[in-house]
């Protein structure tokens, strides 16, 4: 009976491994598709070291407000028709 649960732990542990790297592959195609969705559930999955989580979202923060700067100075220099 005793190696029966081993055997069953082992299984168990290979499925989690499993399941764990299909949230982390999917996480990591979310940031690059529809990152919104990818740094929220970066976060609730916790998959990540805080240090690489911050960066990340670091990252992200740092893009947007450059494209909203970008926007911003574009669209108020003169010449812009629209």
């Amino acid at each position: 009976m005793d190696s029966h649960s081993s055997k069953q732990n082992v299984g168990m542990k290979d499925s989690y491994k499993q399941n764990r790297s299909n949230v982390t592959l999917l996480v990591i195609f979310l940031l690059v598709a529809f990152f919104p969705l990818g740094i929220l559930l970066m976060w609730l999955e916790q998959i990540f070291t805080l240090k690489t989580r911050l960066v990340i979202t670091f990252a992200f923060l740092v893009t947007i407000l450059i494209g909203f700067a970008m926007i911003i100075f574009w669209t108020t220099m003169p010449g812009y028709m629209y």
